[in-house]
């Protein structure tokens, strides 16, 4: 008959290795203060995003307007400038074509 393959086989009849030093008092204190300190450090990641959500907060409501218009205005000048380059595109491509060439001139 043909043996089994897998994990199975290699782990059958062993148990849960138990740690050495699980039982320590010593052990289980450091347990617990490493428990301490990542609740901690979680609660000041915490902290520190609610902080700045509320600074965000509260600089949109002290000048979001006058943002929203400062952004408006970039942007139309953007598109103005981006308008002014793709005209000068199309006429030199045109020129370049011999697309507005009049015979006899």
């Amino acid at each position: 008959m043909a043996r089994g393959r897998g994990r199975r086989a290699s782990t059958r009849g062993r148990g849960k290795v138990k740690d050495y030093y699980e039982g320590i008092p010593s052990d289980s204190e450091y347990k617990q203060v490493a428990h301490q300190r990542a609740v901690q450090r979680s609660r000041k990641k915490w902290l520190i995003r609610l902080l700045i959500v509320l600074v965000i907060g509260g600089v949109v409501y002290l000048w979001g307007d006058d943002a929203m218009r400062l952004a408006r205005s970039e942007a139309q000048e953007v598109g103005a400038e981006a308008k002014e380059v793709s005209g000068n595109i199309r006429e030199g491509v045109g020129r370049r074509s011999g697309a507005d060439w009049v015979e006899g001139e």
